[in-house]
């Protein structure tokens, strides 16, 4: 079986998002994972266009919307992807290791086909049942993820949260990108045309390291930053460029915007230089 990937650009719209994936169909495309709302960069894609296309050609498609529950209204919703899997952990506040599985009837597909990675008494049963008898699986995730969903539907309303969500990204990606470009000597605006609700870049002077010294850097300089300044940012690479990942939730306020623009973007900067 052979593999490839869609060279989309960071900077794609829409239509460039869609070229970049249909370019890469062809008669010998049988399966296209598609990321609804990108990891690295934070891009929103026009995933419902992409499926479309797919189902004309005749390609399965699994639509991977880790970021998508809560952060998207109804994320789901005339999509008609073959499958759809999303994370509950994430904006809808639910425990680690909680996600959703959809089947949408209009995709073609029943879940029949579908197992789970382990086998276990319940493996006879039909799908999705099967899913529900691993063994020991902790069950506290799946319980839990209504109650939180309820909650804060309860607390503010999720259609408050989604616009407190997209207004204080707003606000956090001008205000950190001005505190980074001012200490770091050059533009540090996002180049992303079509961002995610809730989640913003903010590139940063990198010093000309090499994507492969980029790579071994996120990871330690995400945990330095929790460690050492006390807040929670994911640390990315792409294309040879290196920036922070900023999510907006309910917890979060203007006033911490702030003060990690004024307080630990320096420190960043100065780490980078050092």
């Amino acid at each position: 079986m052979d593999e490839g990937d869609a060279p989309v650009t960071i900077d794609a719209d829409e239509n460039g998002v869609v070229g970049a994936v249909t370019a890469q169909m062809s008669e010998r495309t049988s399966f296209i994972v598609l990321d609804q709302i990108t990891s690295a960069t934070a891009m929103l894609f026009p995933a419902q266009r992409i499926a479309a296309e797919a189902h004309h050609r005749g390609i399965h498609i699994l639509v991977d919307g880790a970021h998508a529950p809560a952060q998207l209204a109804d994320p789901v919703g005339g999509l008609q992807p073959d499958w759809w899997v999303g994370n509950f952990h994430k904006f809808p506040c639910a425990p680690r290791g909680t996600a959703l599985l959809v089947i949408p009837p209009e995709g073609g597909q029943d879940g029949q086909d579908l197992w789970p990675l382990i086998d276990s008494w319940g493996f006879a049963d039909p799908f999705p049942e099967r899913f529900d008898e691993q063994g020991t699986q902790d069950l506290c995730g799946p319980i839990a993820a209504p109650e939180s969903l309820r909650d804060i539907e309860r607390l503010w309303g999720w259609d408050v949260v989604r616009r407190y969500m997209s207004d204080l990204a707003d606000y956090a990606e001008r205000r950190v990108s001005e505190a980074a470009s001012e200490v770091g000597g050059e533009d540090c605006s996002s180049p992303v045309r079509i961002p995610s609700p809730a989640m913003r870049l903010v590139k940063l002077p990198h010093g000309n390291r090499t994507p492969q010294e980029l790579d071994a850097l996120c990871p330690v300089f995400r945990d330095r930053i929790l460690n050492e300044l006390h807040a929670e940012v994911a640390v990315t690479q792409f294309d040879g460029e290196l920036y922070l990942r900023l999510t907006a939730h309910a917890y979060v306020t203007a006033d911490a915007i702030d003060r990690f623009a004024e307080q630990s973007i320096p420190t960043i900067v100065g780490w980078l230089r050092g």
